[in-house]
């Protein structure tokens, strides 16, 4: 398809998901159009890149953490059923978050118990890097339940508690986008949200997590830092 033709067909899906937030089918498509994109496209100037992800995925992340902070209770929050799964809206069958899937009802539900033998020393938590330590902590007997599980518990416990990250936690998906945008490496697991361009720091940090994280491939065009401007 032409490049033309893909940026009509971008701005269609775009004008879609202005109309409908969170649609995630519709932002996957604009996400599988942006892919095909030449480097000079508009659409992979950064700025754009936030906007999509505001409207599609930033959107869809804050229904989830929502969705904790509505729960009864932390003892609730803790549990299984409510840590890890969630209701498909298209067939409303119970599943497994997608970045835990691959671990596994075993795993995380021995996950589940122990973070629930911790409800009170949780409920202590003062701030998320504590409670992204409590969690760690809790957890680290629990096989192959690594950086990014931990973190994932930590944010959706974090809603509920109305504790969030001060800065943008780096690891998998979220690491590998941060050394494309910003074409260095980092020594430790997470960085100010004031390192990150100008365009990216209109998002939260657990948002700007997320955006590094799904818009990890884009980054490398050129476009994607905009027109005779560096991305840092």
């Amino acid at each position: 398809m032409k490049a033309k033709d893909l940026s009509t067909k971008a701005q269609q899906c775009f004008e879609y998901l202005q109309a409908d937030p969170g649609d995630q089918p519709l932002a996957d498509c604009l996400m599988t159009i942006l892919r095909q994109l030449p480097q000079v496209s508009p659409w992979l100037r950064l700025d754009k890149l936030v906007s999509i992800y505001q409207l599609g995925y930033g959107a869809k992340l804050d229904a989830q953490l929502d969705r904790y902070r509505r729960l009864d209770s932390l003892e609730t929050v803790l549990q299984f059923d409510n840590l890890y799964k969630y209701k498909d809206e298209k067939d409303q069958k119970e599943k497994i978050y997608r970045h835990q899937h691959r671990l596994g009802a075993v795993i995380l539900r021995s996950a589940g118990e122990k973070l629930s033998k911790q409800t009170n020393l949780i409920a202590q938590c003062q701030s998320f890097e504590e409670l992204l330590q409590r969690v760690q902590s809790a957890t680290r007997p629990v096989h192959q339940f690594g950086p990014l599980a931990v973190y994932d518990t930590a944010l959706r416990i974090g809603a509920k508690r109305d504790m969030w990250p001060e800065v943008v936690y780096l690891h998998a998906g979220t690491m590998k986008g941060y050394k494309e945008l910003m074409k260095t490496r980092v020594k430790q697991g997470w960085v100010p949200l004031d390192d990150l361009p100008e365009e990216v720091r209109v998002l939260e940090p657990h948002h700007a997590e997320n955006f590094l994280c799904i818009f990890e491939g884009l980054f490398n065009n050129s476009g994607s830092r905009g027109v005779g401007k560096p991305c840092c």
